[in-house]
């Protein structure tokens, strides 16, 4: 209804029917007839025009523009053309959704949205509520779930712009704008595009992250399609003798000497755990660890790698996941996660070529680039090294869980559901993905946060 329309923009950019008549010119009792239904306004109708043309007015005010532009799809319009395009979309019946109000949102959601696009823009509770004026609690009750911004779309419009603006800073508004299922480039502007998408209860990240992996599983070519087996691929081995490797650079160097090492011989045992921040793998060197990693792999070496899973928004695990499905279909690599919490002032690294030779470092949060890596190749102290690994091993399970089968789950506490060629059966603990059409495979994932994820996504998709 246009009513519903009139009252959700009304909301959004904080007016009321009394500053619109200002805006406008008007009686104000035309514009309250508008939002209360009572009155059924024609699309032509001289009162919609003012009202259209107040609400552009409001939206420039208040510096909403883009947000106004960015919920009735009008991102290309020029402003001259802009109450045009109000009217237009508050009469278009073809198009049955609607943008989702504050009573349509949960906290949850809300809160699940707000904690990814912070940690894409690199903001913490306490930076992103210096640079908004407000306290630091406050962010922290909206992100955890407990505190809902329902009358509040200008402090929320507030944090959109500084989210945005901070991404931009960082190099992220591709990664924001992907976040949010747009495309840079389409017109759109950032804050408002978060703006909408907070509010949108219709989908989550989550959600969205489950349905890409879920696709990427679907589309896995069938055993016709695959080639044959690759050959060993040799690369340059470091050969360096360095004891001591120090800062992000020797890391690095570190790396590439075990892992080219272990790839040219062909054959071993990797076991790799890390719970530094990754920034030793950022830039260039990302595509160098992937050759790596690749290359072993293609030389029959086994890797067992625990992910520090508390460190990065669970929907880039998904992400991270569908990317990596091809390596763990190979049967060579085996993940998982630990469940004990970080510590939050020490860092440990630990990159072992089982037998041979190992990388190891422990440092004080913060002196990463001055962090000291031992490389190790003494029998001794390989054997007391894995011994620890083994210890860690204790206290992880499986991040994802990959077997070929042909008989997919039957039943499941929460269901068992189908949809595109895959059929999903939810547990308590686990979650069961099976691609019905060949290669015929299973994928169990059981973290919780991922158990939650596709609980949320049968739930939002309606797949019964």
């Amino acid at each position: 209804m246009v009513s519903d329309r009139i009252g959700y923009l009304l909301w959004v950019l904080a007016t009321d029917n009394t500053q619109l008549a200002a805006y406008a010119g008007c009686s104000e009792s035309n514009f309250s007839r508008l939002k209360s239904g009572s009155r059924e306004p024609s699309k032509d109708s001289l009162t919609i025009r003012k009202f259209a043309e107040a609400i552009c007015m409001a939206a420039s005010d208040g510096k909403m523009t883009d947000t106004l532009r960015t919920i009735i799809n009008a991102n290309e319009t020029p402003n001259e053309q802009l109450s045009d395009a109000v009217i237009e979309w508050l009469f278009d019946t073809q198009d049955s959704t609607m943008p989702a109000a504050p009573s349509g949102t949960t906290a949850a959601q809300f809160g699940e949205k707000l904690s990814a696009a912070m940690s894409v823009a690199g903001l913490s509770n306490s930076k992103l509520s210096r640079l908004a004026n407000i306290d630091p609690s406050y962010i922290s009750r909206m992100r955890s779930g407990s505190r809902m911004p329902k009358n509040s779309p200008s402090l929320v419009h507030r944090l959109c712009g500084i989210i945005a603006e901070k991404a931009k800073e960082k190099g992220s508004s591709e990664t924001l704008f992907e976040l949010t299922g747009h495309k840079p480039g389409e017109g759109s502007e950032l804050t408002g595009v978060l703006f909408a998408w907070l509010y949108d209860h219709s989908r989550t990240e989550g959600s969205l992250a489950v349905e890409k992996l879920i696709d990427t599983i679907s589309a896995i070519p069938g055993t016709g399609s695959a080639g044959t087996e690759k050959a060993r691929i040799p690369i340059q081995a470091q050969t360096d003798k360095v004891e001591t490797y120090i800062g992000i650079e020797g890391l690095q160097s570190a790396v590439t000497r075990l892992l080219s090492s272990a790839a040219n011989e062909g054959g071993r045992q990797l076991m790799l755990y890390s719970d530094q921040p990754i920034l030793w793998k950022s830039g260039s060197f990302q595509s160098t660890w992937e050759r790596l990693i690749e290359t072993c792999i293609e030389n029959k070496v086994r890797i067992k790698i625990i992910y520090s899973v508390d460190r990065i928004p669970f929907t880039n695990i998904f992400e991270a996941i569908s990317k990596r499905l091809p390596v763990y279909m190979t049967g060579l690599v085996d993940s998982y996660y630990c469940t004990l919490s970080a510590s939050m002032r020490s860092y440990r690294t630990v990159f072992l070529d089982v037998g041979h030779a190992c990388i190891e470092g422990n440092f004080i949060r913060g002196m990463e680039r001055e962090a000291r890596y031992r490389y190790i190749t003494s029998q001794d102290e390989l054997e007391y090294i894995k011994r620890n690994y083994d210890m860690i091993m204790l206290d992880c399970k499986p991040l994802i869980t990959v077997k070929p089968t042909d008989s997919p789950p039957v039943s499941g506490k929460y269901g068992v559901f189908t949809s595109g060629g895959i059929q999903i059966c939810i547990n308590e603990d686990e979650v069961i993905v099976h691609k019905l059409s060949s290669p015929h495979m299973s994928f169990c994932f059981e973290h919780p946060n991922l158990i939650k994820a596709f609980r949320r996504y049968i739930e939002e998709k309606n797949i019964y």
